[in-house]
């Protein structure tokens, strides 16, 4: 294959993938917590080298926050995960959509324990929570959210919402983030950017065409000609 329809061909290819991760965004664009992911371009040498043209990135920018009231939902403003103890291992949200199971633990809508600093359960009031973090039930001081960072770069999907880090994650100081009771933090998916994300992925792919076929009248010309003779 030409050096010429190897590059339309990958080009293709990638505005193929770029499409499906639009769509993937789009899908999940009311999901609580829910990070977008970008494609960014290789350079034009890569092209050549029949290399990837472009990977998806996450986009861990902080979605808005959304006010519902409700005592058990929670956000975090700052650099900081919440974490969940899941059946594949601990698992980082920044959804902080949570309920109290049966036994009186802070769970997540999938009933995995929300990991705090302490072996507790609430039997009685509500439990409130600070803006540093430290849960109270009724006027006694509990625990606190066990909120960490993550190198951003390493974190891997593993579901809406819910990401799984290649290295151990650290604890953060408290004073650098800020728990908000009553709000959720929504996706970070902006709808009109990924239309245009669409419009543009849809031009490049129908531009990359023009270039095949060209290439392939070109071709066909020089056959014919060479015929003649």
């Amino acid at each position: 294959m030409s050096d010429i329809l190897a590059i339309a061909e990958g080009a293709m290819r990638s505005d193929a993938a770029r499409l499906d991760t639009i769509s993937h965004n789009m899908a999940n664009v009311t999901s609580q917590g829910f990070k977008r992911e970008v494609f960014v371009r290789s350079d034009f040498d890569a092209h050549l080298q029949a290399q990837t043209p472009a990977r998806a990135v996450y986009d861990f920018s902080p979605g808005p926050l959304q006010f519902t009231g409700t005592p058990l939902h929670f956000a975090v403003e700052g650099d900081a995960w919440f974490q969940l103890r899941t059946p594949q291992g601990v698992l980082l949200t920044r959804n902080g959509d949570f309920q109290l199971d049966a036994q009186g633990r802070l769970v997540s809508k999938q009933g995995w324990p929300v990991i705090m600093d302490g072996d507790f359960t609430f039997t009685g009031a509500t439990p409130t929570v600070t803006r540093s973090g430290e849960v109270w039930s009724g006027s006694e001081r509990v625990g606190r959210f066990a909120l960490v960072s993550a190198d951003s770069p390493s974190l891997q999907m593993a579901g809406p919402g819910l990401f799984r880090g290649a290295s151990e994650p650290v604890a953060v100081n408290t004073t650098a983030v800020n728990v908000r009771q009553g709000y959720l933090e929504g996706s970070n998916v902006n709808s009109l950017s990924e239309m245009v994300g669409v419009i543009d992925a849809m031009r490049h792919a129908e531009s990359s065409q023009r270039l095949m076929r060209a290439y392939d009248e070109a071709l066909e010309t020089a056959i014919t000609t060479l015929g003649e003779f």
